[in-house]
């Protein structure tokens, strides 16, 4: 759901809120010591599925466009939200479904590049990247198989992977160092690049690995 509260004039810029999500994780009812599909209050407390992740943001985004419908301001930019519903999923991949990957591929966010982007998806009062997502990559790599006897007539694809995950790590930290505010707004940790999983082509324990796949 995209919700526009437009600006005085059509190039002005945009300010958006985007990663409050309708969709919420899976509940066993058995393992809650509250009832987890029903909303309760206790003093300044809400309890009940979903409320820091994500429903309550869905809130607080949905009561800011009410006060701007009410007060009417003008405005010299745009303040848009994008509501999605397909976090949880880690995103569509049917085509007939409705999610962020699809407004993406038919263009229905390009408006985002008006400007900066907030993604309002986190259980703190600060800002934050304690609960960061992340941005996919795969690394692929062929090196030359040989017995592990006569490693210096294969390549082995292991080895290069590390080095080039390696200087890609130093090169992403350099591009993106920590920010100056990180410590005042109390972020667990900066923005990160790591492998998580490898994988090797055919082969054997005595054999130079000719391939690998890194994630």
């Amino acid at each position: 759901m995209i919700i526009q509260y437009k600006g005085e004039n059509e190039e002005c810029p945009t300010i958006a809120f985007v990663g409050s999500h309708m969709d919420v994780v899976v509940a066993d009812k058995n393992t809650w010591k509250r009832d987890p599909f029903k909303m309760e209050i206790d003093g300044d407390i809400i309890h009940g599925r979903g409320t820091t992740d994500c429903l309550g943001h869905v809130a607080l985004l949905a009561d800011l466009f009410v006060q701007l419908a009410e007060k009417k301001p003008k405005l010299n930019c745009t303040v848009a939200g994008v509501i999605i519903v397909d976090e949880e999923a880690g995103g569509s991949r049917d085509e007939a479904d409705v999610g962020v990957g699809r407004l993406m591929k038919e263009g229905e966010l390009s408006f985002l590049r008006r400007g900066p982007v907030i993604w309002l998806d986190c259980a703190d009062k600060q800002p934050n990247i304690g609960s960061g997502g992340t941005v996919q990559w795969a690394l692929n790599v062929k090196g030359k198989l040989f017995h592990s006897g006569f490693p210096h007539k294969g390549i082995n694809a292991v080895e290069l992977a590390m080095e080039i995950s390696s200087a890609l790590q130093r090169h992403f930290y350099e591009k993106f160092p920590p920010h100056e505010k990180e410590k005042e707004y109390g972020f667990e940790c900066s923005s990160s690049f790591k492998p998580t999983q490898i994988s090797t082509g055919e082969g054997s324990v005595n054999q130079i690995p000719s391939s690998v796949r890194m994630w």
